[in-house]
C-alpha cells in the first residue's frame, strides 16, 4: 500500500486562513488508516482552536487500542466536544434530529445556547425543520453578544 495521503479543503468566503484541520495517519499498530477532516467551522471565531481540540483528541484515542474502531470514534468525538464546550462559551448547538438531541445532556445550557428542530432531510425537514428559523435565531444570539452574524447563504 502506497504511503502517500493528502487533502485539501476549501476556505470559503468568510476568512483568510483554513482552520479546518486532517489525520492521515496509521493507526492500531498499522491496522488501518484513518482519514479525517475536521472543518474549522467556516472561520468564526474558535475554529482553529476547536479543530486542534478534536485532532489531538481523536489522535489520543486511537494511540490507546482499547476494542471497536467505531465505539472508538464515536467516545473520542464526544470527549473531543465536552472538551471544546470546557474552553468556549457562548457556543449556539443547531440540534436538528433525535440523535442530535440525544446529546443535549452533554451541553452547559449555562454557557451554550440550544436550539432544536427536526433533521434537514428529505425524510423529515417538514416535521418541523422547515419554518425553525435557526440561522436567523442564530445570528440573533450572536447580535446581542455583540459578535458577527454569519452569512449562510450558499453562493
Amino acid at each position: 500500500m502506497t504511503e502517500n495521503y493528502f487533502g485539501i479543503t476549501d476556505t470559503g468566503k468568510m476568512r483568510e486562513n483554513n482552520e479546518d484541520d486532517f489525520i492521515a495517519e496509521k493507526i492500531l499498530k498499522d491496522r488501518y488508516v484513518m482519514g479525517c477532516v475536521i472543518d474549522g467551522v467556516g472561520g468564526y471565531e474558535g475554529g482553529e482552536v476547536a479543530t486542534e481540540i478534536a485532532r489531538e483528541t481523536i489522535l489520543h484515542y486511537f494511540s490507546i487500542p482499547s476494542g471497536d474502531v467505531v465505539t472508538m470514534m464515536k467516545e473520542a468525538l464526544k470527549v473531543a466536544n465536552e472538551k471544546i464546550s470546557e474552553e468556549k462559551t457562548g457556543v449556539v448547538f443547531l440540534l436538528w434530529g433525535k440523535y442530535a438531541q440525544a446529546k443535549e445532556s452533554l451541553i452547559d445550557k449555562k454557557k451554550h445556547f440550544v436550539l432544536k428542530a427536526a433533521h434537514p432531510s428529505p425524510f423529515s425537514a417538514h416535521s418541523g425543520f422547515f419554518g425553525c428559523k435557526h440561522f436567523s435565531k442564530t445570528n440573533e444570539i450572536l447580535r446581542q453578544r455583540g459578535l458577527k452574524e454569519i452569512d449562510w447563504r450558499l453562493e
